[in-house]
């Protein structure tokens, strides 16, 4: 009997600290904000909430990356109105997906903070200063072609 809890525990444990990596369908862009796009960097805050799963992320209806707990991905959009939508991955029987709406500045980089709760996902879009902070504690996404 005590085996059987030693190896539930050990698989638990595997599967929370087992945490999703990221990446992106689409190039890195860079953290200097280029003047003819707008750039968009969306971190997912840690967090033992749904850590085993990806977070995939969609900027507009394009597939971007599918970013890990505490990771973060980093991209060019078209400067406007952009709708960024998160929706878990893996084998959740509920799929949570949250959006937020960004007026995309050319020349600007908007970060978003993606908190996983129970039960949903809180997307915040934050100052660049705090974002730039947030990142550089960070691994880089790894470029994935589709």
């Amino acid at each position: 009997m005590k085996t059987i809890k030693i190896t539930i525990a050990a698989l638990a444990l595997s599967l929370l600290t087992a945490c999703a990596g990221s990446k992106q369908y689409v190039p890195l862009a860079s953290i200097e904000p280029q003047s003819d796009t707008a750039t968009i960097c969306l971190i997912r805050k840690s967090s033992i909430i749904g850590a085993a799963n990806g977070v995939n992320v969609f900027d507009g209806e394009d597939k971007v990356a599918s970013v890990g707990s505490g990771g973060y991905v980093l991209w060019e959009s078209e400067p406007g109105a952009v709708n960024v939508r998160v929706h878990e991955a893996g084998l959740s029987m509920v799929r949570i997906s949250s959006t937020i709406d960004i007026d995309a500045r050319s020349g600007q980089v908007h970060f978003i903070t993606a908190e996983a709760t129970a039960g949903a996902y809180t997307l915040t879009e934050i100052d660049a200063e705090e974002g730039k902070s947030l990142i550089s504690k960070l691994k880089a996404p790894q470029y994935q072609e589709k």
